[in-house]
């Protein structure tokens, strides 16, 4: 079993202080380190990679989020999203990426994730339908693993959504 630590718990300082904040994770004995897309753009994957060699860690995963109705709103959204990520890990040991979706309203605690039609079956089947066929795509495409990284509201309405 590997060891590693979600970096967002260092908030903005990940972004801003990356070279401290992995060599103090370097120091700890884990092994690797999961990291949001939101705090590195494509253009810093070389900086990472070398970040982490440096320090003896691997990125176990990169982390996407994406809006839960953008999948049926903006599938196409959706998709550039993870190839994106995909470009970034492309020359990464590991090819992973951890998909998050989120309630459209920010509110974690409603059961229709601010979009009724995720109350109704048709549409949570269409979601994973469209969720799925864009998953393989970027995978087939870029030779990564995608994984989808749950939270307690998609288990609401009986777990449809999940």
């Amino acid at each position: 079993m590997k060891i590693g630590c979600y970096a967002v718990l260092f908030t903005d300082q990940i972004r801003t202080d990356t070279a401290a904040v992995l060599a103090g994770m370097g120091t700890t004995g884990g092994d690797g380190v999961e990291l949001g897309v939101r705090f590195f753009g494509a253009e810093r994957s070389a900086e990472l990679q070398g970040l982490l060699q440096e320090n003896g860690l691997s990125l176990a995963a990169l982390h996407v989020s994406i809006t839960l109705a953008d999948v049926l709103n903006s599938p196409r959204q959706v998709e550039q999203a993870l190839t994106e990520a995909a470009q970034f890990v492309k020359d990464m040991p590991d090819h992973r990426l951890l998909l998050t979706g989120i309630p459209t309203n920010g509110d974690f605690d409603q059961p229709d994730y601010g979009d009724v039609r995720f109350t109704q079956e048709a549409y949570c089947r269409q979601f994973a339908e469209t969720l799925g066929a864009i998953v393989k795509r970027v995978q087939q495409q870029w030779d990564v693993q995608v994984f989808y990284h749950n939270h307690h509201w998609e288990f609401f309405n009986g777990a449809m959504l999940y």
